[in-house]
């Protein structure tokens, strides 16, 4: 586990805008687990879209739509009060959507890509975890 690479990415994530496919909360987690880990989470995010349509038809193609199914084949579930830095974990967004969006625990935060760039949210906010590893 590389936690420099990690922080390093981190900080470089703050300076790029939401970008759908290129930085948006899938693509974040992917380069997050690659600094960690020397390797993506979720191969099949990799290149597959460059919309907010084409997102979501990845995400029902892959799993009916949702993330936790789709986190769910690599990693093992835990509670998000046992989550530590470097693991995923989930949220749901403040849209009118009442939709869900993946992030990476950094200690009492998780960061994740919004609309409005890197955000650092209280953990207490995250619904679900999952143990890297």
């Amino acid at each position: 586990m590389n936690f420099t690479k990690f922080e390093q990415y981190i900080e470089q994530a703050r300076k790029h805008e939401f970008e759908w496919g290129k930085h948006d909360c899938i693509s974040f987690v992917n380069n997050c687990y690659l600094s960690l880990y020397n390797k993506v989470l979720v191969p099949e995010a990799v290149n597959r879209y460059t919309t907010e349509f084409g997102a979501m038809r990845a995400l029902v193609e892959e799993t009916g739509g949702h993330y936790d199914k789709l986190i769910d084949r690599y990693l093992q579930k835990i509670n998000p009060k046992l989550a530590q830095k470097g693991d995923v974990v989930m949220y749901a967004t403040n849209n009118y959507k009442n939709e869900y969006a993946v992030g990476i625990c950094v200690g009492k935060d998780f960061c994740a890509v919004t609309s409005v760039g890197l955000k650092f949210i209280n953990m207490n906010d995250a619904i679900y975890a999952w143990k890297a590893i």
